[in-house]
């Protein structure tokens, strides 16, 4: 391409946006370098250099920019920009002076700001609009990251929209606070802080409050982590409720009391006993640093700790073989566990439940009855404590051996004769009446049949091996009946692989040997595994014991010893 070529390319596309070749009159001046015109021809035409792809800068309203002039005209000037390499156009009002004289010329440089991008071109201006400067203010803000304050206008579902001074920017719902807001439309007439988060165009402002309330937040964790230790008591707010804990707001940090830490009574969901917003007084129990670096430290925290030990007050108002009134809390297949006080809770074996036989304690007990019961023992060490249920019966009382041999008063003897002379007889007679009729017997019961007598379980005791029924299962392991006892047999203790599931390796009522590990009023606890070993120590004895005893037939040099040849 030749040089009149490239400035009849350039002054078309300036003709194209003031008007025609002939109403306007354009000054064309020669490079005088074809150098110039091969930068010229690559940044106009967006063609590749030699050396390569011409980097471009992407622009947009408000931009600063430096270009030089490279063609006047009578309205418009025609500059080349530096960054990126391509042509533009200002006003030539904005080359004169305040004489209205012409100061800039043909490869003067000047800087400018762009006003407007479209099909005309890009416009450039050397006065910037008070918008544009707000536009170029917020960018700036964008780049340093400082906050801008700005009047929110309106709320909507999707986010606030915000008058920045003459700039109307939108701030999305996720944006607005840390968490998504229930009620935006308390925020209209608020001034707020704000980041700058896109600036593009004119129309199109992004801000963000969520930002800059995590950098507040950053700051005050950074404190409080400095501060926080182990055994630390401190207050917090709840904030959400889940299944397995509450989560606790510390102010930068957030913590979790898991359920068994709530209370000292038992606590099925944390709604039971907290709800968000309350402020409670919390201590820690555990901080776990972030695993990755790039999550969250676990910081675990306990509200039963921070309260008095209800076991402490109990030793101290319950008495042992005084009957009390208590509530049935928790049913378990050994017995059932009565409350006596808010966090003191005694069990009431099955055994106690009735004279029959009881499979679960569900069969004659209901959560939330109340019993009277017996306290038999307590354990302020073990936390524990074993009731009976309370007997109405009268019971007969007998005086003591000694009042029985006390001596009683003895008066002289009265002769119960009298002499026979002042004896008489008298004969009355009286009519005999009708015999009165007897009143009719009922029909006597045929004699019952003896009941045989149910056999007695023999007592087991520690390493005696028995034959069980598996009755229910969990992942912590089996529960089993021992005729009519209740035992468990831990996952560990059921010849398994580590983490396997039980529900494939055994069924419901399945009968399996085991041997006994321990024996406790509460639950007896047996091992499948140490069953098997016992049995597999007893088989290789006996083996080894018949090896013993059995005689040999002797080997053949011994037969061939006492033989005589002929």
């Amino acid at each position: 391409m030749v040089e009149a070529d490239i400035e009849d390319s350039v002054a078309g596309r300036v003709l194209e946006a003031h008007g025609t070749e002939e109403a306007q009159p354009m000054v064309v001046i020669r490079r005088a370098s074809a150098a110039v015109v091969t930068q010229a021809e690559s940044a106009l035409l967006g063609n590749v250099s030699a050396a390569g792809t011409v980097a471009r800068r992407v622009l947009s309203i408000g931009d600063a920019v430096r270009g030089k002039i490279v063609q006047l005209n009578a309205q418009v000037a025609l500059l080349f920009l530096e960054e990126p390499p391509i042509e533009a156009m200002i006003d030539l009002s904005e080359l004169h002076d305040e004489e209205g004289i012409l100061r800039l010329g043909i490869g003067d440089e000047l800087d400018a700001f762009v006003i407007e991008m479209g099909a005309k071109g890009i416009i450039l201006s050397r006065k910037l609009p008070e918008k544009f400067q707000m536009l170029a203010k917020l960018k700036q803000a964008q780049e340093e990251k400082t906050p801008v304050e700005g009047l929110v206008l309106t709320a909507k579902k999707t986010g606030l929209e915000v008058a920045v001074e003459q700039v109307r920017a939108f701030c999305p719902a996720s944006q607005v606070d840390l968490s998504p807001p229930e009620d935006m439309d308390s925020l209209v007439g608020e001034k707020l802080l704000f980041h700058v988060l896109k600036v593009k165009g004119q129309q199109r402002v992004l801000l963000s409050r969520r930002a800059l309330l995590e950098e507040a937040l950053q700051a005050k964790a950074a404190a409080l982590r400095s501060e926080l230790a182990e055994g630390k008591v401190l207050q917090g707010v709840v904030t959400r409720l889940r299944e397995f804990g509450a989560f606790i707001d510390l102010g930068g940090l957030e913590g979790l009391v898991p359920t068994v830490e709530l209370s000292h009574r038992r606590v099925q969901h944390p709604s039971e006993v907290l709800t968000p917003g309350e402020v409670v007084e919390v201590k820690v129990v555990r901080m776990e640093p972030p695993s990755p670096p790039e999550m969250k430290e676990r910081i675990t925290l306990s509200i039963k700790q921070c309260q008095v030990d209800p076991w402490t007050q109990a030793a101290s108002q319950l008495q042992v073989g005084t009957p009390y009134t208590g509530k049935v809390v928790r049913l378990a297949p050994f017995g059932a566990f009565v409350e006596l006080l808010p966090g003191v809770d005694g069990l009431l074996h099955i055994s106690e439940l009735g004279t029959k036989r009881v499979a679960h304690p569900k069969e004659v007990l209901t959560l939330g009855q109340e019993l009277q019961v017996v306290l038999d023992a307590f354990s302020l060490e073990e936390r524990r404590a074993s009731l009976r249920m309370f007997s109405t019966a009268p019971t007969l009382e007998f005086p003591a051996f000694s009042s029985l041999t006390q001596e009683l008063p003895v008066e002289p003897p009265v002769s119960a004769l009298a002499p026979l002379e002042e004896m008489s007889l008298v004969i009355v007679k009286e009519p005999l009446g009708p015999r009165e009729p007897r009143a009719p017997q009922p029909p006597r019961e045929p004699p019952r049949e003896p009941q045989p007598r149910e056999p007695k379980e023999p007592r087991l005791r520690v390493g005696d091996i028995t034959k069980v029924k598996i009755e229910r299962m969990e992942p912590s392991g089996l529960f089993v009946s021992v005729g009519q006892k209740q035992g468990f047999i831990p996952s560990s203790e059921t010849a398994t692989a580590r983490g396997s599931d039980l529900k494939r390796a055994f069924q419901l009522g399945q009968e399996v040997q085991a041997e006994v590990l321990s024996v406790s009023p509460g639950e007896w606890r047996l091992s499948i595994a140490k069953a098997q070993k016992t049995e597999e120590r007893k088989t290789l004895e006996r083996f080894r014991q018949q090896q013993k005893s059995s005689v040999g037939f002797g080997t053949l040099a011994d037969k061939l010893k006492n033989l005589k040849l002929e």
